[in-house]
């Protein structure tokens, strides 16, 4: 997508698009922070006293709150530049070895439930996870799990 930059039409600003969780066969994509360069150009007409933060927000396309954040960042913490995306940014329970783990009971044993393989885990690593963990671990590992029993 292409978004016209400063008025003149000469500038222009990419909107860049990252996945946000792919699931397997669909990505879902979101909007990636403005670019550092067109916060700097926002913030400077600013300084100079070029306009409202409206009449920046639609010269620059961009939302009257961005020019806000934008400034209120500039004040509190003296610059501009996006914080870190969001997201779960800590250490899976169940690591490489783990999803070979439960890709193995479930390979041996396919009837088993989530409750016992994480019995299971939890005997085998000493870590105990919820049940959804270890779907997690099974979904990581390309393997579907059914409801419900193949012996009926």
């Amino acid at each position: 997508m292409q978004l016209r930059g400063e008025g003149n039409g000469h500038n222009s600003v990419r909107l860049t698009l990252r996945p946000k969780r792919v699931i397997p066969g669909v990505e879902v994509l979101m909007a990636g922070p403005h670019p550092p360069a067109l916060r700097d150009r926002v913030v400077q007409a600013w300084l100079r006293g070029e306009g409202t933060y409206l009449e920046l927000a639609e010269r620059f396309v961009v939302g009257p709150a961005s020019v806000s954040r934008w400034l209120r960042a500039l004040r509190e913490r003296g610059n501009v530049a996006p914080k870190p995306m969001g997201g779960a940014h800590r250490e899976r329970l169940i690591g490489t070895d783990g999803d070979a783990f439960v890709k193995a009971v479930f390979e041996a044993v396919p009837d088993s439930t989530l409750d016992e393989v994480a019995e299971a885990y939890e005997e085998n690593f000493g870590v105990a996870v919820y049940p959804q963990r270890i779907s997690e671990s099974a979904r990581r590992a390309g393997m579907s799990r059914k409801r419900g029993s193949s012996a009926r």
